[in-house]
């Protein structure tokens, strides 16, 4: 029953909404359970724990389970219900990326340096903004930042999540080099992973090299998980 500090160590966990500057992780995981009875999504003590301490401690967490099981549905509302979706963009600390078919290189995630113009081509998804706030707030007390890549499988993950695959480990630092040489480098708690994968014939399997580095929560297909 750790004690639970707003914007600061050991844990990243935020407040959602309470004045208190300590509670205990029960009074977290209480609150926040509180706030998805409010979204419509009312999930016992243990499974939120669960959610809560995988989401906290580990760098890519993976919901899976067949289509329909709400697993998008549920991050977003975690999002709001921690205190991190915002629409303020301002405040706000969660991305959510719709992973499209064909992407297959790092390129497709951040963008590409373009050598005939010498400019940088920006990806769409909005990622490499993200990594900006996480390096600038590398030693500045902030909630962590959460990315999810939205039906992640519908391309080989390995492949356009490579570079970040690589730095997963926790012995390795969490720094990101672009092709035109810019470095960003955030604290180890700063920023989180979270990808939705779907079970059937449209979509990519995971290789052991991904599924090593990654917590891998299974969804079942049961009616608490439909919105």
């Amino acid at each position: 029953d750790k004690k639970v500090k707003s914007l600061a160590r050991p844990t990243s966990l935020v407040l959602p909404k309470s004045s208190k500057q300590e509670i205990s992780f029960n009074e977290y995981r209480d609150e926040v359970g509180n706030n998805l009875k409010k979204l419509g999504r009312d999930i016992d003590e243990v499974t939120l724990s669960n959610y809560l301490v995988t989401l906290d401690r580990n760098f890519l967490t993976v919901f899976l389970g067949y289509p329909g099981t709400g697993k998008t549905s549920l991050v977003e509302r975690l999002a709001k219900a921690t205190g991190l979706y915002h629409k303020d963009e301002k405040n706000n600390r969660f991305k959510k990326i719709a992973v499209e078919k064909g992407w297959n290189s790092t390129r497709d995630l951040l963008g590409f340096y373009n050598s005939i113009t010498n400019q940088w081509v920006d990806s769409k998804t909005g990622l490499l903004q993200v990594l900006e706030q996480v390096s600038f707030e590398a030693n500045k007390p902030a909630p962590p930042y959460w990315v999810l890549l939205d039906e992640a499988n519908l391309s080989p993950i390995e492949n356009y999540w490579a570079n970040f695959n690589t730095i997963a480990d926790s012995d390795y630092d969490k720094k990101i080099v672009t092709e035109d040489g810019r470095a960003f480098q955030w604290a180890n708690d700063k920023l989180r992973f979270i990808a939705t994968l779907n079970f059937d014939h449209t979509t990519e399997s995971l290789s052991p090299r991904l599924v090593s580095r990654a917590a891998v929560i299974k969804l079942e297909p049961t009616k608490s998980f439909f919105p």
